[in-house]
């Protein structure tokens, strides 16, 4: 009887752990990578800046953020270094690679949400609470990344989430 009621209690943690990991996948095996700076072409970069960087002359035409969706070899080429830290298929995978500026020193964020709206693709994130010495900076460029299914959409909007 002992036993019976050990295997039932296994077979029922597992269960419900089985439960817990699968409501907590993120749709479309969505994942973010926060600190893919050292990732960035400097050339790609410096194209690219956004508004409001310190120690850059203010440009009334940077954008406050950019959003670039990779779903090919070349534009991967184009973005990234030679190497990175991340494989891809594109037959089955993309790539969604968003920069903005932040006052925050940003060395981790986490993936809240992802969602599709018709042909748009939302990202959600959010960034821990940090207190204290070290939790802001002077504005600069942030780069995340974030790796996903590949979906058939045009455009993507990434926000901080609640």
């Amino acid at each position: 009887m002992r036993k019976l009621v050990t295997v039932f209690i296994t077979v029922a943690a597992s269960l419900f752990a089985a439960c817990i990991l699968s409501a907590c996948a993120m749709p479309y095996h969505a994942v973010l990578l926060s600190d893919v700076e050292a990732w960035i072409d400097p050339e790609f970069a410096a194209s690219h800046k956004t508004a409001g960087i310190s120690g850059e002359p203010a440009d009334p035409s940077f954008p406050a953020e950019r959003t670039f969706l990779v779903t090919e070899e070349a534009e991967l080429q184009e973005i990234f270094r030679e190497e990175i830290a991340v494989t891809v298929d594109f037959s089955a995978e993309m790539l969604v690679v968003y920069t903005f500026t932040t006052p925050e020193n940003m060395a981790e964020a986490y993936l809240k949400s992802a969602t599709r709206e018709g042909q748009q693709l939302k990202l959600g994130y959010d960034t821990p609470v940090r207190f204290g010495v070290g939790d802001s900076s002077a504005p600069k460029q942030h780069w995340f990344l974030f790796k996903l299914d590949r979906l058939d959409v045009t455009s993507a909007v990434v926000y901080e989430a609640d």
